[in-house]
């Protein structure tokens, strides 16, 4: 039986990133047989690049039920509920691909995105050398292996891949900018600074290069320096360990500091520490902000700034500006504008994690939360402003919700709201 025309139409098209036209040629190709399963594929991962996720997930599914054994469904399939962050079903999808054709190094390829999106470093670079044993040249799961070897610690290995990949085709977005954030690793901002334009130059739409140059610019800045370090070990981590070595830390502290109550002799030692970790911990929560405020004047960062960064750094730019002035204030009012100073500059901290947190449920989840404890914190300066004593109750309860607020702000910016669902 012959090909319907309009498949290889599609299919050109598709290739060119013509996704309504893509798509138009898929539906006739339905129009005329309505059981063609991999069409019914196809137009969904069209529906999928035009954001039309209940379609693209129902479209897919309706492939996956025209013809169980089409390969292209369930690759179709997984694709879809992997960019609608439903890992589990994207998972489940690629397993039932693969147990069709376990030599198709693409749905490694795929498989090991998954992993990547659950930061399994160990587990994406198993799918990718899997898929590599299949096809030595394979260019996503050459890239995919590099990205776990960077993220194991495996620098020099990652780089050595990278350059041959680099090689064979120079002009892979995928491979500069993995090129530009294995500079990083290596502490060469201005290196990787010209991977990522490279990166951005053949694909200005590239969101992992945007963020790569964005890392880069601010590394510029001697401070940063050290919060990207820092940064980039952690996410050698999974989501969970990261989470576990955070609060490691923190209760650490308090540890220290509960040492240092109980053994008086503790106390010139610890004070310095929990100082350290306190500023620490303030920069690598406002650094990023800060930068971004920076960038907003300089003239290539002002370019690639997106709206959610811009609008962090305006907070940070009002509450720090305000903690200025009422810090100055201080100094001929008393220790009320001392104390909204320090208000002002930590209340920072939960607002900007707002943008931090993806678009959607856990957006507003933070939302709610860094109202609600600035609510806590002004009026308890309202309440000392009126002279009642109680107002410090208050102000305690704010700084002490500070953390366990971030600690909130950093499970919410884990969470990626599903799409697709009815």
């Amino acid at each position: 039986m012959s090909e319907h025309p309009a498949l290889e139409r599609g299919r050109l098209l598709y290739q060119q990133r013509h996704y309504e036209s893509a798509g138009a040629e898929y539906l006739r190709v339905l129009s005329d047989e309505p059981q063609n399963a991999p069409a019914q594929a196809m137009l969904s991962l069209c529906s999928m690049h035009l954001s039309r996720w209940k379609e693209a997930v129902r479209q897919a599914k309706e492939a996956v039920a025209l013809d169980p054994q089409e390969v292209l469904a369930h690759h179709a399939l997984a694709v879809i509920m992997l960019n609608a962050n439903r890992l589990d079903e994207a998972e489940k999808a690629i397993q039932n691909a693969l147990e069709l054709n376990p030599e198709d190094c693409d749905l490694w390829h795929i498989l090991g995105s998954c992993s990547v999106h659950r930061q399994h470093w160990k587990s994406a670079l198993e799918a990718a050398e899997r898929g590599l044993s299949l096809e030595p040249s394979h260019s996503n799961c050459r890239n995919l292996r590099s990205l776990s070897l960077m993220k194991l610690g495996r620098l020099e290995a990652a780089r050595e891949g990278l350059r041959d990949e680099l090689a064979a085709d120079p002009q892979n977005p995928d491979t500069l900018a993995n090129m530009g954030f294995a500079s990083l690793h290596a502490r060469n901002s201005r290196e990787a600074l010209d991977f990522f334009k490279q990166a951005l130059r053949v694909d200005p739409e590239h969101e992992y290069a945007r963020a790569g140059l964005m890392e880069g610019l601010r590394a510029g800045y001697p401070l940063y320096g050290l919060v990207l370090r820092f940064f980039l070990w952690m996410s050698s981590f999974s989501r969970e360990a990261q989470q576990a070595i955070l609060l490691g830390m923190w209760l650490g502290e308090k540890a220290i500091v509960y040492l240092a109550q109980q053994y008086p002799v503790l106390r010139p030692f610890v004070r310095p520490l929990v100082i350290c970790y306190t500023l620490f911990a303030y920069l690598t929560w406002v650094a990023k902000p800060l930068t971004n405020l920076m960038l907003r004047f300089n003239p290539y960062g002002k370019l690639v700034l997106n709206k959610d960064e811009i609008d962090q750094s305006t907070l940070v730019a009002g509450c720090l500006g305000l903690a200025g002035i009422f810090f100055g204030l201080s100094f001929v009012s008393g220790p009320l504008a001392f104390l909204t100073s320090i208000f002002l500059l930590t209340l920072v901290v939960p607002l900007t994690a707002i943008h931090d947190c993806p678009e959607g449920s856990p957006r507003k989840t933070m939302t709610r939360a860094a109202a609600a404890l600035a609510l806590v914190g002004a009026v308890g300066l309202l309440l000392l402003l009126a002279g009642q004593k109680s107002g410090f109750r208050l102000l305690n309860i704010y700084f002490q919700l500070l953390v366990p607020c971030q600690f909130l702000a950093m499970y919410l910016t884990t969470i990626d709201p599903e799409k697709g669902h009815d």
